[in-house]
């Protein structure tokens, strides 16, 4: 069996490309043959591209470059083409492969892999047309020789056929004046290597460093607005990000993650799912700083001190059930909420806080309580949002509005203050 490639025929061949894949496969006893098919010449002497329909490489026989067509009916008269009964001429099959040839002989005479006399003939092979139905007005056509043209009956014996036309082609230009052939020069060894540079190959991959440079030149190259954003974060306690799926969110926050756990900060980046949540831990990277990803589920399980949810956990338990007991977890142990949170998905909420316990659940509705010791030196805002006005201790001086929830503020003796939002 030759050297087929490519080893399987794509879905876009015709079907003259398949019928002289399958009848060049079966071969037997041509293991040194290599047989291409749809080879592209974009190297092209004659134009921008081209592409030859089969090259058989045969070792002391020559180098056969094949035009299928897989019209029923084909005319030549007045030195032009017309196939299907189409009116207008079309492109000459053998000056297309004129051209082909003119282009492979010269990029195989650049990495000097051909000698100058090895055999490179020419055939268009009608796949769906008889030899009993050719009727020749013009014997010794001046343009081309009779023996380069193949039909439907010589796809039963491939190799007999790819040796004749050869053969025929060294025979001819053997005489002729200025012309050297010499098919014994095609050796074996001589035919795997023009192969090879015909179908030459490469490979391409990037490092875990190269990625790594990467991101931080991505992260360097933040446009004007994101900066912004992320400089909003800073100052902000609280900002809402909206918008359509590829726009940048879950990189801005995974940056913004990052940049608080640089800053010292212990940083949570949360969202709604495992799969995002794989997809912001590789956005974050690896990190020597205190800085974990966990999805939404994840932190209320951890909260209420659970490993995994219930067998057979329905709707309610994430919407309703797990989220309460969160809540009830964190007004009994706000020790479990110190972390400080990120959450991002389609759309994603991104809080920032002081130094003091805080932590946000609930997939629908969502909480936060945080305790500010005695040592904490920046001041609470106070909410005006709900309805339900919450006075805040004599020495804050900052007020800020919540958009969801209600929100109660007051100085404790021992603790200090604390702090509950909840959506309605």
């Amino acid at each position: 069996m030759p050297r087929m490639h490519p080893t399987h025929l794509p879905e876009k061949a015709n079907r003259s490309e398949r019928q002289l894949f399958t009848a060049f496969e079966g071969l037997q006893g041509k293991d040194d043959w290599v047989v291409m098919t749809g080879l592209t010449v974009g190297q092209h002497v004659a134009g921008l591209s081209g592409e030859v329909d089969a090259v058989v490489i045969a070792p002391g026989k020559g180098i056969l470059l094949i035009e299928a067509k897989t019209a029923e009916h084909v005319e030549y008269r007045d030195g032009q083409w017309f196939l299907a009964k189409n009116p207008r001429p079309t492109k000459n099959p053998l000056v297309q492969l004129d051209g082909a040839r003119r282009s492979i002989r010269g990029f195989l005479k650049q990495r000097g892999l051909l000698h100058g006399d090895e055999p490179i003939a020419r055939l268009v092979w009608f796949t769906n047309l008889g030899r009993w139905q050719f009727d020749n007005g013009t014997p010794h056509d001046l343009a081309f020789f009779e023996w380069e043209l193949a039909w439907s009956d010589d796809l039963a014996k491939p190799a007999e056929t790819v040796e004749r036309v050869l053969a025929e082609h060294s025979a001819w230009f053997g005489e002729a004046e200025g012309v050297s052939v010499d098919p014994a020069s095609l050796t074996a060894e001589h035919a795997t290597d023009i192969a090879d540079a015909l179908l030459a190959s490469f490979s391409a991959a990037s490092s875990a460093a190269d990625r790594r440079r990467a991101r931080l030149i991505d992260e360097r190259a933040l446009l004007e607005d994101q900066e912004l954003v992320l400089d909003l974060l800073e100052t902000n306690p609280h900002l809402y990000f909206d918008g359509p799926a590829g726009c940048g969110k879950s990189w801005l926050v995974a940056v913004a993650a990052r940049r608080a756990a640089r800053a010292g900060r212990r940083t949570l980046l949360t969202c709604w799912n495992m799969l995002m949540a794989e997809s912001l831990r590789e956005l974050v990277g690896e990190s020597p700083f205190d800085i974990e990803v966990a999805d939404l589920n994840a932190v209320m399980l951890r909260v209420c001190g659970l490993t995994e949810n219930p067998a057979g956990a329905d709707d309610r338990w994430y919407r309703h059930e797990l989220p309460e007991r969160a809540l009830q977890a964190l007004a009994e142990h706000p020790e479990r909420g110190g972390v400080l949170p990120r959450s991002a998905s389609t759309s994603f909420r991104m809080s920032r806080a002081c130094p003091c316990s805080w932590t946000c659940c609930a997939p629908s509705r969502w909480a936060a309580t945080r305790r500010r010791p005695a040592s904490c030196s920046r001041a609470m805002p106070a909410s005006r949002s709900c309805g339900r006005r919450g006075s805040a201790p004599s020495r804050c001086r900052r007020r800020a509005s919540w958009r969801r929830g209600s929100y109660t503020c007051g100085c404790a003796a021992t603790a200090g203050w604390r702090r509950v939002c909840c959506a309605r």
